[in-house]
């Protein structure tokens, strides 16, 4: 699927969410197909499970998103580890920081709900953000326990 997915070029949005085989090495496929998907403005990827993995592999892959506006990776087990990765590449995804910023219109930015990073990475990954990119946190604090 993820080769026939860089075939595709004029692909706006794509919806893998809900889909739990795919896991981290389908996320490490997509990711690879990324920078050819030059119109995919939307990809919602949540509850894929990828875990740190998978999120190593697709922020990578991400500034090289060209069109990328919204990205949803809730429910995907990313712990401190995948935050730190993501918090890496943030301040490169310039087309994540497009668009309006109101805080219950998530038409563009990036979903991080229901995760397992902790407070401090919510924090580091909102700093890497800066003012430019909307995130939605909703994470599942390792710290409370």
């Amino acid at each position: 699927m993820a080769r026939a997915l860089g075939t595709m070029t004029h692909l706006k949005s794509l919806y893998c969410g809900m889909n739990p085989a795919i896991g981290a090495v389908g996320c490490d496929a997509l990711a690879a197909a990324l920078p050819r998907m030059t119109a995919l403005s939307s990809l919602n990827l949540s509850g894929l499970h990828t875990g740190d993995a998978g999120m190593a592999a697709l922020a990578s892959r991400l500034p090289e998103a060209p069109a990328l506006t919204k990205l949803c990776l809730c429910y995907n087990s990313i712990g401190d580890v995948g935050a730190k990765d993501l918090c890496k590449v943030l301040p490169r995804c310039l087309k994540l920081a497009d668009g309006d910023r109101e805080v219950h219109d998530f038409a563009r930015g990036l979903d991080l709900g229901e995760n397992q990073y902790s407070a401090a990475s919510a924090l580091a990954l909102d700093a890497a953000g800066g003012t430019r990119i909307q995130i939605i946190h909703h994470y599942t604090d390792s710290d409370d326990d």
